[in-house]
């Protein structure tokens, strides 16, 4: 029979600790959201809490576009992830295994950018998506989230 030794059992005690310290808060929430309005502000520390129901979760799929929601907030993010990492990944490998004219500067330039504030990209920004009728599309959130991260994420993938 296999032996057990003391660090493997002290390495299992540590994760189940960090894995209860990072659910516990989860758990928290999902508790309250289950509570009766009245109770929602309440110092019951109880997991399931006295008349818990699911009405909260039924109004909200029923009265709202929560599913559109979800939708749009994943096809806006999976869009701007996959433009990002190929345009990016491209990008800090080319810097990163080419000697060509202007490298240096390029970073230099990727660097700049990072030190400009984001409010003083909005009102430029707002402006190319209006010139280009993109205003109020999936189009142009994916453009406006791509050109913003783009930099950022060539600097740290280039490393």
């Amino acid at each position: 029979m296999k032996k057990i030794s003391v660090k493997h059992i002290l390495i299992h005690i540590i994760i189940l600790i960090a894995v209860v310290i990072t659910t516990y808060p989860l758990i928290r929430i999902f508790s309250v959201s289950i509570r009766p309005g009245d109770r929602i502000i309440s110092t019951d520390l109880s997991l399931i809490p006295d008349g818990a129901s699911f009405i909260s979760y039924i109004k909200l799929f029923k009265e709202t576009h929560f599913i559109k929601w979800i939708f749009n907030s994943l096809l806006i993010t999976l869009a701007t992830s996959f433009i990002g990492v190929t345009l990016a990944s491209t990008a800090a490998y080319a810097f990163s295994r080419f000697n060509f004219l202007g490298k240096k500067s390029g970073l230099s330039l990727l660097l700049l950018t990072q030190m400009i504030p984001a409010g003083m990209l909005i009102l430029p920004l707002y402006l190319m998506i209006m010139k280009l009728n993109l205003i109020n599309t999936y189009l142009g959130m994916i453009i406006a989230y791509s050109v913003s991260s783009l930099p950022f994420s060539i600097w740290i993938l280039k490393g």
